[in-house]
């Protein structure tokens, strides 16, 4: 019912936004990055798309608090050196450490808010169930291999 992968350490180009439902902000933070790949960076160059797509979720305190989203587009390697700086001071480049043990649940079609939170519980009611040890419940990972227009086909992952 989920996979263990490996990230290694990269450079993604982000933006956050603090919101009380996924499902309100995400198009906001997707336009933001497509602009930065869409000459919105300094150099004014159009970079290539890349997968995955991540958003890491960072919940709120309570049930009707803002929780942390901040979405992310992977540099193109030929980017990674010296990646263009964005123009929009909402969109910033980080620097990801190694990830060497992150657990995931696949799923398909077009999902929202509720299929990630649905998913995320499944995967941690299924790790805690094997006896995972060690594995931080707090903060995941959305992340989404498929083109955004893609009609079918479509497989998700869900990590923690």
């Amino acid at each position: 019912t989920y996979e263990e992968r490996h990230y290694p350490a990269r450079k993604w180009v982000s933006t956050m936004s603090y919101s009380i439902s996924y499902d309100d902000c995400t198009s906001d933070l997707f336009h933001k990055l497509f602009d930065y790949i869409d000459g919105g960076n300094d150099q004014g160059i159009k970079i290539a798309m890349t997968s995955p797509v991540t958003t890491f979720v960072q919940p709120g305190a309570g049930p009707n608090c803002e929780s942390n989203f901040t979405m992310s587009f992977l540099v193109p390697e030929v980017h990674t050196a010296a990646p263009p700086a964005p123009t929009n001071p909402d969109v910033f480049i980080e620097e990801r450490p190694d990830l060497a043990s992150v657990f995931a649940r696949q799923f398909g079609g077009f999902a929202f808010e509720d299929d990630y939170i649905r998913e995320a519980a499944a995967l941690a009611f299924d790790l805690t169930s094997s006896g995972e040890d060690g594995v931080n419940y707090d903060n995941w990972y959305i992340v989404n291999y498929n083109d955004p227009y893609a009609i079918v086909n479509r497989g998700m992952k869900s990590g923690s």
